[in-house]
């Protein structure tokens, strides 16, 4: 959870500016503590939610990209949690339910709050402290992460294919696999060398012959509390059904030339940049610079894990780079999804 103050200042204003900073920061941690205990109750409200969730849901379902997605996961993680979708069938849910949730998951044992103001840091732990000691102390909802995933370096099974019908206008091509064996010293390369990749596909496949409505590539990576790295990749693209075989011969293609290339100083000085200008404008706010320390403390069990991650690639050198690449992000063992 994250409350923004509202104020983007850099150091601590002085007078009725701070008060009413402070005000607003009382607020809107009282706020967030006052939703989490008392959320609105009611049929009404419960109708509300679950029609929002039931929209959200079926613009997950008509989406080629997500469709191709949900399929990947489930291909690549089995029945653990990480392939369970993320809207499931809320039509039968019950007011007493969702108590059940909130007393479980709402609870002090397994919250993350982080909180970015200009305050001084023992003003915002004692309002923290002093808020969220109105949540129940109960027992807490245990983790459910299923089988682990493997991390050491593991032979996967063969490449598959999968195909889904969904007679849309628009159709998908999804890949990926996961990364077994990750060394947390190869994260920040891994990043730059991924960031490479699906800035070529972008520069190939939607600018030199138009055949992409959006793509990607992303590397998603976590770390447990022993250290060890579990990560996946995976590679989508959206466009008309009748370009399918042509995206994936295209993406193979580059795959192979990306298995060949060698970095260079300027690549890698050019992607570093972009990065650090991204996370810039999203730390600008508030809201991210809390969100960026919840994320890193439930991720990789850092809340300055995006900053570290900056520095690291910072220190990068191209034949880092490239050996990262050529070690994790390879065609062996990729799960292939074409939606249509």
């Amino acid at each position: 959870f994250q409350a923004e103050d509202g104020i983007r200042d850099v150091e601590r204003s002085r007078g009725l500016g701070d008060v009413y900073k402070r005000q607003f920061q009382r607020d809107a941690v009282a706020l967030v503590v006052d939703r989490m205990t008392s959320p609105p109750a009611g049929e009404a409200a419960l109708a509300a939610a679950r029609a929002g969730s039931q929209r959200a849901r079926a613009r997950s379902a008509s989406s080629p990209a997500a469709a191709g997605r949900a399929a990947l996961r489930r291909k690549i993680f089995d029945e653990r949690s990480l392939a369970s979708a993320v809207y499931g069938d809320v039509s039968n849910l019950t007011a007493d339910d969702l108590e059940k949730l909130r007393a479980g998951y709402f609870n002090p044992r397994n919250l993350i709050v982080s909180v970015s103001s200009p305050a001084p840091s023992a003003e915002v732990v004692e309002l923290v402290e002093r808020c969220f000691s109105r949540l129940d102390t109960g027992e807490a909802v245990a983790s459910i992460t299923g089988a682990p995933l493997p991390t050491e370096s593991v032979t996967q099974a063969s490449t598959s294919r999968d195909t889904i019908r969904l007679g849309r206008p628009q159709g998908a091509v999804v890949m990926g696999k996961r990364l077994c064996g990750v060394e947390l010293s190869d994260v920040p390369a891994l990043m730059v060398a991924n960031a490479w990749f699906s800035d070529r596909m972008a520069q190939v496949l939607r600018e030199q012959r138009g055949l992409a409505y959006g793509l990607g590539s992303s590397v998603i990576a976590r770390r447990d509390e022993d250290g060890a790295v579990s990560a996946h990749w995976e590679i989508a693209v959206s466009t008309r059904p009748k370009n399918l075989e042509t995206v994936e011969k295209g993406i193979c293609g580059l795959l192979r030339e990306f298995s060949n290339h060698r970095f260079t100083a300027s690549e890698v000085e050019r992607i570093i940049n972009r990065v650090k200008g991204r996370l810039m404008m999203r730390d600008m706010p508030r809201i991210g610079q809390a969100y960026a320390m919840g994320v890193g403390e439930f991720y990789w069990h850092d809340p300055e894990h995006r900053g570290n991650l900056v520095r690291a690639m910072t220190a990068l050198t191209p034949e880092e780079v490239t050996r990262a690449g050529r070690k994790y992000l390879d065609r062996s063992s990729m799960k292939v999804v074409i939606v249509m």
